[in-house]
């Protein structure tokens, strides 16, 4: 798989362009009436993706699709724009979601991490929950662990394993933990069922359907562009 900058440009002060996966295997056919015909080209072909960086706020926003291009992607290329500032990524996530984990009564915690051995410490009590991860990756030789915390109808260690999930989120944030996913089951209150709740996933999105034009790679990405700053203006990013 070859990734590559399609396009680049800047507007005031912001930067913007599209990345293009080039594809030079495994073609799509050409649909026609009478059926499938193999597709008439003979280069490569491929799919793009829009981002908009803006420096003054530190605001990346991106047409996402997994299966062309990941953010991480994305923004190792703007890190090396300007070797001279320093970069940290940080999703974006939405803030109810938290503030649901918080305020519910925790029923059940499950933590998956990778690499764990590269962990760092973090201490509870004198003891390194950290540990207990490394133990049991050094132990069944796992390099990915999954640790569930179930409360039931206990209450004491909810208030400690709350701040251990945040904990977990910010090492996650911050590149320091390869969190590969935080997940809760929460009640509003004891007559209220279970809500399930996945942190990694309630990143900060928003849904638009348009029309791409056909056959016209300036005016999809003109189209794309346009899109993302409208949806900047939107939610005042």
């Amino acid at each position: 798989m070859i990734l590559r900058r399609e396009r680049y440009e800047t507007k005031g002060d912001e930067s913007l362009g599209e990345f293009t996966r080039v594809k030079s295997t495994d073609f799509p056919s050409e649909v026609r009436d009478t059926g499938v015909y193999p597709l008439e080209t003979e280069g490569s072909i491929g799919n793009g993706i829009t981002f908009r960086f803006r420096p003054r706020n530190c605001k990346l926003v991106m047409h996402y699709d997994r299966q062309i291009a990941s953010s991480s992607k994305t923004f190792e290329y703007l890190k090396q724009q300007n070797h001279a500032a320093g970069f940290l990524m940080r999703t974006k996530l939405v803030e109810k979601a938290w503030q649901r984990f918080e305020k519910g009564q925790l029923w059940d915690l499950t933590v998956t991490i990778a690499s764990p051995h590269n962990m760092p410490n973090i201490e509870h009590e004198d003891k390194s929950i950290s540990e207990a991860f490394r133990s049991f990756s050094k132990t069944y030789d796992a390099p990915i662990i999954r640790i569930g915390f179930g409360m039931g109808h206990g209450k004491g260690g909810i208030n400690s394993l709350k701040e251990f999930a945040r904990s977990i989120e910010r090492l996650g944030e911050s590149g320091d933990l390869d969190l590969r996913s935080l997940k809760a089951k929460v009640k509003a209150d004891e007559d209220e069922p279970a809500e399930d709740i996945n942190v990694m996933d309630q990143i900060f999105f928003d849904s638009v359907e348009f029309d791409y034009p056909k056959n016209d790679p300036d005016g999809n990405y003109s189209k794309r562009k346009e899109t993302l700053e409208g949806l900047l203006k939107v939610h005042g990013l």
